[in-house]
C-alpha cells in the first residue's frame, strides 16, 4: 500500500494536519508520497529554515528574529543591522499568510506597526524582519530524497509582477494575491492584467538559480518534493537569495498554481510528474526496509497505470490534489486565518516556534 499525503497545514497552531502525519507515517512503517517529518520540520518556521541555510552556506537574506517580551528593542536591532527597506513576516505560514501590501517598511514606526499587527492576528507563529529584495522572483520544483542522492531540479520559473507595481510592491502579499476569491473558491473577476504572471527565468540565468534551489533542498534534508522561492537584490544580476523551502507544496497542475506553471514550461505531464514522486516514494521505503531488515520484500508495483486509475474520477489538469489550492483554497486560507488568531490549544510548539 502506497500512501498519498497532501497534507501541509501547521498541526496545532492552525488546525490543519502537518508535520505529524510523515513522523506518524514512519512510525508504522507506511510507504508515502511527500517529505519526510524532518524535511517538514525544519522548514515550517521560516527562522529555523533559514538558520540551516546560513548553516550550510546557502545565500539567504539577513534576518532577526523578534521576541515579543523585547519587541521595541528587536526591532531596533533589526533597523541597524539590516537598514532599510525591510520585510516583516510570520515566521510560520503558507500561501502569503500574514504578508500585506504594508509588509515592507522604510521607517521605525511603520516597523513596529507591522510588528504589533502579526503578533496580534497569529500570536502563535512567531515573527522575524529580513531586508527587503527589490529585484525578481523566481521559484523552483524539487524532487527527490537527499539520502538516496537523487535530487532533481526542474527548470526555474520567474513570477514576473505587472510592470507597474513599485519596487515596494512586487512580492506576494496576501491582500493583493487572494483578492476577490470567495470562500467557496470562486475564482475573482477577470482583470484586465495579472498581478504577476510566470515565464520561464533567463537562459543565462538558469544553471545558477537551479544549483541555489539545489542547495537549499539538500541544505534542509529534502525528501519526496518541495518548491524553492528565492529573490534578487536588482534585476540585472544573478544574485539569488533563498526566501523560503516549501516541503510538500501543494499539488495543483491549473494554471493558476506555481508547480502547473512550472510542469508547464517544462512540458511535463502531471501524470508523469505522480509517476516520479511514487517511484521516489517506493525507492525511498525500499532502502528503508533494506537498512531495517533481512527480511527481502517485494516492493509494490505503482506504475502510471496505477496511478490513472487511482485519479479516474477526477481531471488532474483542473482539479487540485491539495488541501489549500484551487476549489478549496479560499475556504482553508481564509479559515485557516480565522482560526491562527483565534485558536488557544494550550500545545508546546517546540522548534517550531522560533522566534517568539
Amino acid at each position: 500500500m502506497l500512501i498519498f499525503n497532501l497534507c501541509d497545514g501547521c498541526d496545532d497552531l492552525d488546525g490543519y494536519p502537518g508535520g505529524s502525519i510523515p513522523r506518524d507515517l514512519e512510525a508504522h512503517g507506511f510507504a508515502f508520497t511527500g517529505s519526510m517529518s524532518d524535511f517538514y520540520r525544519i522548514t515550517t518556521p521560516k527562522t529555523l529554515l533559514k538558520s540551516y541555510l546560513q548553516r550550510h552556506s546557502v545565500p539567504t537574506s539577513d534576518f532577526v528574529p523578534i521576541r515579543a517580551d523585547h519587541l521595541t528593542n528587536d526591532v531596533h536591532t533589526a533597523i541597524a543591522r539590516l537598514g532599510f527597506p525591510l520585510i516583516v513576516k510570520p515566521s510560520i505560514s503558507y500561501a502569503s499568510l500574514g504578508i500585506t501590501s504594508t509588509s515592507v517598511t522604510h521607517s521605525l514606526d511603520a516597523t513596529l506597526a507591522q510588528v504589533a499587527s502579526i503578533f496580534t492576528e497569529f500570536p502563535r507563529a512567531g515573527v522575524f524582519i529580513e531586508r527587503y529584495l527589490a529585484g525578481r522572483e523566481f521559484t523552483a520544483v524539487v524532487t527527490g530524497n537527499v539520502a538516496q542522492d537523487n535530487v532533481h531540479v526542474y527548470p526555474v520559473a520567474e513570477r514576473a509582477f505587472r510592470k507597474d507595481l513599485g519596487e515596494g510592491e512586487r512580492f506576494l502579499a496576501f491582500d493583493r494575491y487572494w483578492a476577490g476569491w470567495t470562500i467557496d473558491g470562486d475564482r475573482p473577476d477577470e482583470q484586465e492584467e495579472a498581478y504577476y504572471s510566470y515565464r520561464l527565468a533567463p537562459a543565462e540565468w538558469q544553471a545558477e538559480l537551479m544549483r541555489i534551489a539545489r542547495e537549499a533542498y539538500i541544505a534542509c534534508q529534502g525528501s519526496g518534493y518541495g518548491r524553492v522561492d528565492f529573490r534578487t537584490a536588482s534585476a540585472d544580476r544573478c544574485e539569488p537569495y533563498v526566501l523560503e523551502v516549501n516541503a510538500n507544496c501543494g499539488l495543483t497542475f491549473d494554471e493558476t498554481s506555481s508547480l502547473g506553471e512550472i510542469l508547464r514550461l517544462s512540458n511535463v505531464a502531471p501524470l508523469t510528474f505522480l509517476q516520479e514522486i511514487i517511484d521516489g516514494a517506493v525507492s525511498r521505503w525500499s532502502a528503508t526496509r533494506c537498512a531495517e531488515t533481512t527480511v527481502s520484500d517485494p516492493t509494490p508495483d505503482f506504475t502510471l497505470d496505477t496511478v490513472a486509475r487511482a485519479l479516474s474520477e477526477m481531471d488532474v489538469n483542473d482539479k487540485p490534489l491539495g488541501p489549500r489550492t484551487t476549489s478549496m483554497r479560499a475556504d482553508s486560507v481564509l479559515g485557516s486565518r480565522q482560526s491562527m488568531a483565534t485558536k488557544e490549544k494550550k500545545t508546546a510548539v517546540d522548534e517550531r516556534g522560533a522566534g517568539v
